[in-house]
């Protein structure tokens, strides 16, 4: 959308961007300034926190946040490694790039309003419940991309969208969640949570591209994502567990 409004020129559009960031960089500058926010910091500072490492291990040996690290290998593995990839895919089913394009964002923006609706249908109840819906739904986007035919292929775009803003939201909440006095370290349990996923972020799109440089074609790497989706589903069902027991 951008590109026509910059005359088709790639630089300008990254001059753009960067526009985009400095703005809200100088928002948060504003934000940061107010007493409000000075006065909590200075809270925050004298308050006392337990050493990194401390805070670490005694995540790191609970088996339930074991779990959900290992799950956000592969969640943010599926999302970036489809996301990444979704362009390149479509136009190998003959699209061509400014069509494959536009039909690449419609995840992008079935992911705005997924993000908005999906964990809010998340409640403490229901947590594992709606994620395992949208693990299936994860499932089924990787079969409907791989039919490649129309309406499939578009009703699988719409299905990733939703995993992709879903998945996350809902592990971070059932993190949010854990148990045995851990709540309190719950920002640290986040961050380790977004570091062993980019594990799986950087792994997802280069296995896809290895795979699909190997075989010439993208059905092997959708089947290795429809594999993620189901060692995902067996990761909750051992979360689950864990979580009654």
């Amino acid at each position: 959308m951008l590109m026509p409004l910059f005359g088709h020129d790639w630089h300008a559009v990254f001059f753009a961007y960067a526009g985009f960031i400095l703005c809200a960089g100088f928002v948060w500058l504003l934000i940061s300034a107010h007493p409000d926010s000075r006065e909590m910091e200075r809270k925050l500072a004298a308050e006392p926190k337990p050493p990194f490492f401390e805070v670490f291990f005694e995540l790191i040996r609970d088996p339930f946040v074991r779990t959900v690290l290992i799950m956000a290998v592969f969640i943010l593995g599926f999302n970036h490694g489809l996301n990444n990839w979704m362009p390149t895919i479509l136009q190998s089913y003959g699209m061509d790039a400014k069509s494959a394009g536009y039909w690449a964002s419609l995840p992008t923006f079935v992911g705005i309003f997924a993000a908005l609706t999906i964990p809010r249908l998340a409640t403490q109840e229901r947590r594992f419940a709606v994620l395992a819906a949208v693990m299936v739904a994860a499932a089924a986007t990787t079969l409907l991309i791989y039919s490649a035919t129309m309406p499939w292929l578009g009703i699988g775009l719409v299905f990733q969208g939703m995993c992709r803003s879903a998945l996350t939201a809902i592990a971070i909440l059932i993190l949010m969640d854990m148990g045995q006095g851990r709540s309190k370290h719950v920002g640290a349990a986040s961050g380790l949570y977004f570091s062993a996923g980019e594990i799986g972020g950087a792994l997802g799109p280069m296995s896809i591209g290895l795979l699909a440089d190997r075989t010439g074609d993208f059905d092997a790497p959708l089947m290795m994502m429809f594999g993620v989706s189901i060692i995902l589903m067996i990761l909750l069902a051992r979360l689950r567990f864990l979580a009654h027991r």
